[in-house]
Parts: structure tokens; sequence; C-alpha cells
């Protein structure tokens, strides 16, 4: 369901506007990304199975402080959540979650060459839109998702051209993203965290 829309429309206008001034005024490059990821919802004493495809894009900046060190910053919409299938009662079940969240990133990265790149940086994102549901039955129970995540995000970039490049990134939230009732909530297992793992294309203006 979203989450107060015409509010978060307007601060997310003032905020990317604001965002792309400063960025045009002081970054060293400006571009934009787009592209697919995969993603998951684990437990902290679980594998990561990713299990569902989503998209993730928008703008960011590199200031670069020499010819290796740069940092950034990225204001992004990021689909994230989780596919699970199973039998329940002999019934078939397939259930969604899908989760959209305004991201603001911030990162530094490390400069090898002309080409290669990494990054390493915080995440916070606010949920605007929020789905779950069955596929076969209904879903009377639906899970309670917070609104705020923080994420670590850590990745590689390529530069293929001076303006054309491909980003590979991985995100994990670091606090539980699913409300548990407090009793539970330092039991091991009980609490959930995003995995995430993408790649997207970029294209730099400056």
């Amino acid at each position: 369901m979203p989450k107060n829309p015409s509010l978060f429309a307007i601060a997310a206008i003032l905020t990317a506007t604001l965002f792309c001034t400063d960025m045009q005024a002081q970054s060293d490059g400006v571009y934009v990304h787009g592209g697919l990821s995969l993603s998951t919802v684990r437990n902290d004493a679980g594998n990561v199975n990713f299990n569902k495809i989503n998209l993730l894009g928008g703008v960011g900046t590199l200031s670069f402080e020499d010819d290796h060190l740069y940092f950034g910053g990225e204001l992004n919409i990021v689909q994230k959540g989780v596919r699970s299938v199973g039998v329940t009662a002999n019934q078939f079940d397939q259930t969604r979650a899908d989760l959209y969240y305004a991201q603001i990133a911030g990162f530094a990265g490390y400069k090898f060459d002309d080409h290669w790149s990494i990054f390493l940086g915080p995440a916070l994102g606010y949920a605007i839109f929020v789905n779950e549901a069955n596929v076969f039955t209904p879903n009377n129970q639906p899970t309670e998702f917070r609104d705020i995540e923080l994420s670590a995000m850590a990745g590689i970039r390529y530069q293929f051209s001076e303006r054309l490049g491909v980003m590979l990134r991985f995100e994990h939230s670091v606090l539980p993203v699913i409300k548990v009732p407090s009793e539970i909530s330092n039991v091991r297992g009980a609490r959930a965290y995003h995995a995430l793992a993408g790649v997207s294309l970029f294209y730099s203006f400056n």
C-alpha cells in the first residue's frame, strides 16, 4: 500500500531538485543509472537465496579527491522484496512481497585505472509502496514491514568509455526489515533482513 504518496511526492521532487542542483554545482560527474536486481528477505540463521527480480534506478554524482579516491551520492528508487513458494495444508502457496524504496546512498570509492573502481557506503531507504499477495489464496496475515531501511552497500564500477559504464552492487540491510514482537526480537532467526544483488548501466553527463 502507498505511504502518504502526495506528501512524499512533494518531498521527493524538492529533494531531487536540490540534490541535482547541488550535484551540478559541486561534483566532477553527474550520472543516471538503471538496471535489474535479485533480492530476498532472510533471517540471520539462513542462507541467502535470491528469488525475486526487481528494477532499480536513479541519479548520482561523483567527486574526485585525486586520481584514485572519490566520493559519491545517489538518489534512487529501488525495488526489493521476496518470493516464496511452498505447500501449506495441502494447498500450494506462492507469496510475493513487493517493496519500493526511495533511497539516498553515499559512498567512498577507489579508482584503479581508467576502467575499474570499487565503492562502499551506507544507503537509507523509505518504503513508499508495499504490496504482499498470495497468488492462489487470500493473504490474511500480511507481513508488517518497517518503513525505514538502513543498508550497507558495496560494488564495482566498470567504465566502457568516458560516459558509459556498468555497476555491480550488493546491499544488505543492517537493521531488521520486518516488525516482530519485542519478546522475541532478540531470538536468533526472528530478525529478517533484505539482501540484494544488482547490475545497472550508467551514463555520465560531465
